[in-house]
């Protein structure tokens, strides 16, 4: 027994000296001719679509017991002279099968002038064969950019410590931006990290910053083929985002200040009945909105004293749905909050909606004809209800004391206007409307405004009923109603 294992240790050690002596004088070899081809094809495609640009490089070397081969002091030449220089390129690749699966670069820099561009690495994962034939039917012009897009396959693209610098005028830095799993031109997942920005010279120096930022489900292919369209204004025909999220917005300028703590939005989509999609639901919120005036900007603090405050704090979120059976589109819910100022909810339904407007978006010739068949859409419902929490009374004082006049008389004689149009047409509808506006005014709280007209109003004859004479005539037709204080 002994004996075996001695010979099995023997046999398992030959076996081991074989591979390592295969993979340090075979592999190498293999592995620097599948990353010479790769540069190969890259210089293809140089030479068709950017011939003033030239790739140059030192040494290729390759280390088996890493699976990785380095291309030493790589550098792109314009025409010009300009050049971008990288410290390595460094190529994963299958010590089996010879193709690379990941390709990366780092320390990167480029300089003209007084300007200086750093990046501190880039990689690219998940390459495979057929990474390498597109890469080739591109060189040979067989596909334009969004077909290119729609076909390549990642599993994940990273580009890191980005720096730009111009002395006098400003700099940009980005800590992050990695895209994870790309298939079919679709990205799973796109995010930003530590972007800023500052400008020193121009018209309007400032800084900009962002702390993270995220897609789902970003359509490069798509996106890149309705850019490419040069000739029209882009339009798409399939779904573009999934949903977005972004945390950690500012920007400051000598005029103003602006900063959002955080925005999120999402998109579902369905099935139009005529082979295309659109979005059936999407919404979108802005949370920890605030805008300051800037030193330079009297007039904006000069609004802002007037309503009691030195800054804006806001909120924003909306929500719209659409039924293509139905025919109809409706906004849910609108809603602007000004915190201890206002609030503002409003919600609406669209019915007789044109068929063609469920798509992802209009192309510029139908444009025309698809607004003269949108006067044939009626007006379901919709609804205003305002929440008052001070901005009324600051408005109202504000109004006196620039105009030096009393506003609420102002009001008052507006209001025995109205209501003198109202007896003189006998219209109810009208007079029951001031009446609530006029309570409102008292005692601002709560005013809420509905319409429901019965039988829908077409939006043509909306149209015609909006005039100056006769404001009777369209509150009948809409059979609005107000609430004050309710």
């Amino acid at each position: 027994m002994q004996k075996f294992f001695a010979v099995l240790a023997i046999a398992l050690g030959v076996l081991l000296i074989g591979v390592l002596g295969w993979g340090l004088i075979y592999l190498p070899a293999e592995m620097s001719a599948a990353a010479k081809a790769a540069i190969d094809d890259f210089k293809l495609v140089l030479e068709r679509d950017a011939p003033q640009l030239t790739l140059t490089h030192g040494a290729i070397s390759a280390d088996p017991l890493t699976a990785s081969v380095t291309v030493a002091d790589a550098s792109l030449v314009h025409a010009s002279g300009d050049t971008v220089e990288a410290e390595a390129l460094e190529f994963t690749v299958d010590p089996f099968s010879g193709e690379i699966s990941a390709v990366g670069a780092r320390a990167l820099g480029f300089e003209k002038g007084d300007k200086q561009l750093k990046l501190a690495g880039m990689e690219v994962t998940g390459l495979t064969p057929a990474t390498r034939r597109l890469l080739a039917e591109a060189a040979q012009g067989g596909l334009d950019a969004g077909a290119f897009f729609r076909r390549l396959a990642l599993t994940r693209l990273r580009i890191h410590g980005l720096a730009v610098t111009t002395p006098n005028e400003g700099e940009m830095t980005l800590v992050e931006i990695t895209l994870r799993n790309m298939q079919g031109g679709i990205v799973e997942r796109l995010t930003l990290d530590g972007f800023n920005m500052e400008v020193r010279s121009g018209r309007d120096p400032g800084e900009f910053a962002l702390a993270h930022m995220e897609f789902t489900g970003l359509n490069l292919g798509e996106i890149v083929s309705a850019v490419s369209r040069l000739d029209r204004l882009p339009y798409f025909t399939a779904p573009v985002v999934q949903g977005f999220a972004m945390d950690g917005f500012e920007l400051r300028t000598q005029d103003f200040e602006f900063r959002l703590a955080k925005a999120y939005g999402e998109a579902s989509y369905v099935s139009n009945g005529k082979g295309g999609h659109y979005a059936n639901r999407s919404s979108f919120a802005m949370e920890g909105i605030l805008v300051k005036p800037g030193a330079n900007s009297r007039q904006g603090q000069e609004m802002l004293r007037a309503l009691g405050r030195s800054d804006l704090k806001a909120r924003i979120k909306a929500v719209g749905t659409s039924d293509h059976s139905a025919r109809t589109m409706a906004m849910t819910e609108f809603t602007i909050d000004l915190e201890d100022l206002a609030r503002f909810d409003f919600a609406a339904e669209i019915g007789n909606v044109p068929t063609e407007m469920y798509v992802l978006s209009v192309r510029l010739e139908d444009m025309q004809a698809l607004m003269t068949k949108g006067l044939g859409a009626t007006i379901n419902s919709a609804s205003m209800v305002i929440r008052n929490s001070g901005l009324i009374q600051h408005a109202l004082d504000q109004a006196a004391r620039k105009q030096g006049i009393d506003a609420k008389a102002m009001i008052g004689a507006m209001l025995a206007q109205g209501r003198e149009v109202g007896r003189r047409n006998n219209d109810a509808v009208l007079l029951r409307l001031l009446d609530q506006i006029a309570a409102f005014l008292a005692d601002p709280k709560v005013l809420k405004i509905t319409i429901t007209p019965k039988p829908p109003l077409a939006l043509g004859r909306f149209r015609q009923l909006a005039s100056p004479g006769n404001p009777g005539a369209l509150l009948r037709a809409l059979n609005l109603t107000a609430e004050a204080n309710r």
